[in-house]
């Protein structure tokens, strides 16, 4: 019996000590060091999520038959939400479409606006809150399927009360699908 106290006594120490080991050498990696970023101080801004998933470029979308919804977020970013609302003015920007057309040798075409209808371009992302959106809704019976033809809904925040962000250029590329 005593021999079987001094085993399992043993297995412990060989299992414990290397746990220990491990433990405290990992908790070194908590520490703050020279590297380590302080974004407390960091202001608030306003993005495209989307744009900036994208660097700013197109974003194919292939929508089905009948009528599709599509948001487009705008993100309030900051390291805490902020307590008063934030508010942001989404454009169609066909100035943005026409300069990255001649700076990547693309013919995006500007999709109608018989194609397509959306709810109020005047954002506000309320207190506490990080996002707003507006809601795109396609009429896909409108938008003409010819395969020669790329069209793109540009979008870009116009102006915001809070610093706009380079993310702020968002060009969906519509196309319809089966």
């Amino acid at each position: 019996m005593e021999k079987n106290i001094k085993s399992i006594t043993k297995v412990r120490w060989t299992v414990l000590l290397p746990m220990l080991f491990i433990l405290f050498s990992v908790s070194s990696c908590l520490k703050n060091g020279p590297y380590n970023i302080d974004f407390s101080n960091v202001g608030a801004s306003v993005d495209l999520p989307l744009a900036a998933a994208n660097a700013n470029g197109v974003v194919p979308f292939t929508f089905g038959t009948g009528s599709n919804t599509f948001p487009v977020y705008v993100n309030m970013a900051s390291p805490a939400v902020l307590s008063k609302a934030t508010t942001a003015v989404v454009a169609i920007d066909t100035a943005y479409l026409n300069a990255y057309n001649a700076n990547n040798g693309t013919s995006y075409t500007l999709l109608p606006d018989s194609d397509y209808t959306a709810t109020s371009f005047n954002l506000t992302i309320p207190a506490g809150q990080r996002l707003d959106s507006v809601i795109v809704t396609f009429n896909i019976s409108k938008i003409d399927t010819d395969p020669s033809v790329s069209y793109i809904l540009p979008f870009t925040i116009a102006s915001a009360s809070e610093p706009i962000e380079q993310w702020n250029h968002l060009m969906i590329g519509v196309t319809v699908g089966p």
